[in-house]
């Protein structure tokens, strides 16, 4: 059986792919959902030393960035992820090791040095 078309109709212009802003940080969506949010400022860097390890973190990261950083939502189990990773949990810093073993300090370089010492 032959198609019939209707004369005088197009082809609707291909819409515009809507997506989801580009959000990486958790304070950035917190900010995308609440324009009266007001972001925490950094610590200035002659201060690193006695700054809390959630300011430093950031630094650290851009220098290691193959330690993956891991939140409390991601659903974390110790028993099957291998490897290292940072995880931020109740608002502190651990690193976890492939054995596993869960670090903490309140200087993240401490915590640096571990993963820095199994890698010589």
């Amino acid at each position: 059986m032959p198609v019939l078309r209707a004369p005088n109709l197009t082809t609707p212009a291909r819409l515009p792919v809507l997506r989801a802003p580009n959000l990486t940080t958790p304070a950035q969506v917190v900010y995308f959902h609440n324009s009266q949010y007001t972001r925490i400022a950094r610590h200035p860097i002659a201060d690193v030393k006695n700054a809390p390890a959630v300011h430093i973190l950031p630094a650290v990261q851009e220098l290691y960035p193959e330690i993956p950083l891991r939140f409390e939502e991601d659903g974390i189990d110790p028993t099957k992820d291998q490897g290292w990773y940072w995880l931020m949990l109740a608002g502190r810093i651990y690193l976890v090791t492939p054995e596993p073993k869960v670090l903490h300090s309140e200087r993240v370089g401490d915590m640096l040095k571990v993963y820095l010492d199994s890698k010589a």
